[in-house]
């Protein structure tokens, strides 16, 4: 009846004093937000003057913990986790599926949903991580059962997983003895008993505009990866994956994908494991996969077979919004060494540039097969990095800290080819693989609505420089004490489309202001390593600073007959 009078014969708004209680809980199961007259979004209807609904933008700073139960209507804003009236909400703040009661998380203290939360249930109730684990402990001795077993911990999905069978078929009599007889049980049993390497299963997620750091063991690193190979991580499949493993969405899955968003890559294996329409594709997922069970198998040898100490792996992220002034920065320009066949990985000494995509892999688990792509497969410990990152933004990295090689390789894109084990040779003090590994990501200009002429202009010129300088330094106050040099290349000059030239120069300017000397890897273009060592001597002899280097390229334009080289030099160095 109220809502009758409302619509028809719209009365002066009352202030929230001069409402009962009864007429305010009426208003909201109207949609209206408590305390607040207007109209509320019902049936697809807009929004009047004066009226704020709760959105996902209005985030809290402390968690939103289950209050007690004070009306059966569960408030429709915590779902996604963004209540604004917190405690004293007159909706009920828990979340009910059938006979299960969760707690509501914010973005802010969201963690990685594990394929063991209870809280996921099929439509009768059932557990699905009751389900799973069943299947995980039958004896898998085919790769025909394998691939039964990994559509029937989806539900029984109807899923093409042609390249795994093939692939393991094809696999050497020894090897696949060795695989199915010791590796794939211990990933079938560490699977099962992942609460024994996360009891609290509370593996925080690294958002946005933090500076966080979260650790992880070598065996935990095989525990998740074991996961993602039976493609039983929650809601972290490809986002065109289409199936119906996950038809049925509890309260309790909306509320996390909602909290969750959209900036994190997916985990799960599948799409290696299904035939392309191009024959190419196939191949380099065979090559992937040959990656993906080295490190099982290797992993199984080292912790199992020598009880070995396992790993220490860090995964940080670094917001940081103190940066130099570059057109004025007076630091000198720092040293640099060339190397025209050595590949970043060997330079054990120092930070290794991943050339990453804001989405940390790329498209590693898929058709990319590039710098970044090949990195995460011959060192599978940087998948924890996308496991618990989101995107990242201008004046973010992410480092990640004693990442073990385990592959070695030839060839890079469509030539990919996984070559054989690899063995670490410097570790620091404590036993561990001395590497930090640095992401930073390049803008796409040959991507939507970008052109590589942008790359000139000066606010492309500022993102660029001040991205490196960030991969390099992290954020104030850390206590991470970072290698002296950084092994970097050609940053964004492949399928991104970069100036390889202008991009050398900016890596210059970033690793000059922090204290870094630059070992540039030309992957076998002695031409380009030549002359950026002969700009970087006369540069260098001449006094040159940060700031008339910055300033020397900003001048520049793609339109000139002259390379960047040529004009900086024509600037700085005499002609």
């Amino acid at each position: 009846k109220l809502q009758f009078l409302y619509f028809i014969a719209p009365l002066p708004p009352l202030l929230p004093s001069e409402m009962s209680d009864r007429a305010q809980a009426t208003l909201l199961s109207f949609g209206f937000q408590k305390g607040l007259p207007g109209r509320g979004r019902g049936r697809g209807q807009g929004r009047r003057q004066g009226t704020r609904l709760a959105s996902p933008a209005d985030e809290v700073a402390a968690p939103v913990i289950a209050s007690k139960h004070r009306k059966k209507t569960v408030c429709k804003y915590l779902q996604a986790g963004y209540c604004k009236q917190g405690d004293q909400c007159a909706y009920t703040h828990t979340l009910v599926t059938t006979t299960k009661i969760v707690q509501s998380s914010t973005r802010a203290n969201l963690p990685l949903m594990l394929a063991c939360d209870n809280n996921r249930v099929y439509g009768d109730d059932m557990s699905r991580w009751g389900t799973t684990t069943e299947l995980l402990t039958c004896d898998v001795t085919t790769p025909k059962m394998l691939c039964q077993v990994i559509k029937n911990c989806n539900q029984g999905a109807d899923w093409d997983l042609s390249i795994l069978s093939t692939f393991l078929e094809n696999l050497p009599e020894e090897t696949s003895s060795a695989f199915f007889e010791k590796v794939l049980p211990w990933m079938q049993e560490i699977s099962v008993n992942i609460l024994d390497y996360f009891p609290d299963s509370n593996i925080p997620l690294l958002r946005q505009g933090t500076t966080q750091t979260v650790e992880f063991n070598e065996m935990q690193l095989a525990c998740l990866m074991s996961h993602c190979f039976f493609c039983i991580m929650p809601h972290r499949h490809h986002r065109n994956f289409k199936s119906n493993n996950e038809d049925i969405v509890t309260l309790h899955d909306q509320a996390y994908l909602d909290a969750l968003g959209d900036q994190f890559g997916n985990l799960n294996f599948l799409p290696l494991y299904q035939s392309g329409k191009v024959s190419q594709d196939n191949v380099q997922k065979t090559e992937k996969l040959k990656c993906l069970i080295h490190f099982f198998r290797k992993a199984y040898t080292r912790l199992v077979e020598e009880n070995q100490t396992p790993d220490k792996i860090q995964v940080l992220r670094a917001h940081n919004n103190s940066i130099p002034d570059w057109r004025n920065s007076k630091s000198k320009l720092c040293d640099l060494v060339i190397e025209n066949d050595n590949v970043i990985e060997a330079c054990e000494d120092s930070i290794q540039a991943d050339f990453a995509n804001k989405v940390l892999g790329g498209g590693v688990i898929g058709r990319g097969c590039v710098q970044e792509e090949i990195r995460f497969l011959i060192s599978p410990g940087m998948f924890l990095s996308r496991m618990v990152c989101e995107s990242l933004t201008a004046n973010e990295t992410v480092w990640v800290t004693g990442c073990r090689q385990y592959s070695r390789y030839t060839g890079y894109g469509e030539t990919f080819c996984w070559s054989g084990d690899y063995t670490h040779g410097v570790k620091d003090i404590n036993g561990y693989p001395s590497v930090v590994i640095a992401a930073m990501d390049a803008v796409n200009f040959k991507g939507y609505r970008m052109d590589p002429v942008k790359q000139y202009t000066g606010i492309y010129q500022c993102r660029e420089t001040t991205k490196c300088y960030i991969s390099l330094v992290g954020a104030p106050g850390l206590e991470v004490t970072s290698p002296a040099a950084v092994a970097t290349g050609r940053w964004g000059c492949g399928v991104f489309g970069g100036d390889v030239q202008f991009k050398a120069l900016l890596q210059l300017c970033a690793a000059s202001a922090a204290s870094k000397k630059v070992i540039f890897h030309t992957y076998s273009d002695p031409e380009l390593g030549k002359a950026l060592l002969s700009v970087h001597t006369r540069l260098t002899e001449s006094g040159v600073t940060v700031a008339n280097l910055y300033r020397a390229m900003s001048s520049y334009s793609p339109t000139q007959s002259t390379s960047v080289f040529d004009h900086v030099m024509c600037i700085l160095g005499g002609g």
